[in-house]
């Protein structure tokens, strides 16, 4: 009898940019063509564009267990994260990067911080560089996509990103 077991999905939020490069009229062999930078509330619009290209770049030994694949800490983490798969969400009007973690029970602090800085390697080092360097057709041109950015990065869950949604609203009454 196949035992199913139950998992938990927790799901990592980051903030996304981008740049759509447009070819306008331009004479190639001396301009560059035009880089427009975009953010969360920008990038919308490009979501489906985005997961298409997320398909894309799974690779077949991330099929059971995404980016946990090739994790390397904690044990603890190891077996209690089935699968790490990066995905984007709009809330709140934005989009955001997406880390979808199925995991067997709930994390330690101490887990889930090295959860956190696991995925921030693999956005900034791993997945998340080759997965930059790749355009992303769309109607309006070329979209390069950055789930990590040097400046303004986090990993946050759904409740610490509400948190400090509401904080900034209430800032800037």
């Amino acid at each position: 009898r196949l035992s199913m077991e139950v998992t938990l999905t927790l799901k990592l939020y980051s903030p996304l940019t981008a740049e759509l490069e447009t070819q306008a009229d331009y004479d190639a062999y001396y301009d560059e063509p035009d880089l427009e930078q975009l953010r969360g509330g920008d990038l919308v619009c490009y979501q489906d564009a985005i997961l298409e290209g997320i398909a894309q770049e799974t690779l077949p030994e991330e099929t059971e267990r995404g980016l946990m694949h090739y994790f390397y800490g904690p044990e603890s983490l190891n077996q209690k994260v089935v699968s790490l798969n990066p995905t984007v969400e709009v809330v709140h009007g934005k989009l955001y990067g997406v880390a979808e973690c199925e995991v067997k029970e709930p994390l330690t602090k101490e887990e889930l911080s090295a959860l956190k800085d696991y995925c921030a390697g693999q956005y900034s080092d791993g997945w998340g560089e080759g997965f930059e360097q790749r355009p992303r057709a769309t109607g309006d041109g070329d979209l390069y996509v950055h789930f990590w950015q040097s400046e303004g990065f986090f990993l946050k869950t759904k409740q610490e990103l509400e948190r400090s949604i509401q904080k900034n609203r209430g800032e800037s009454r």
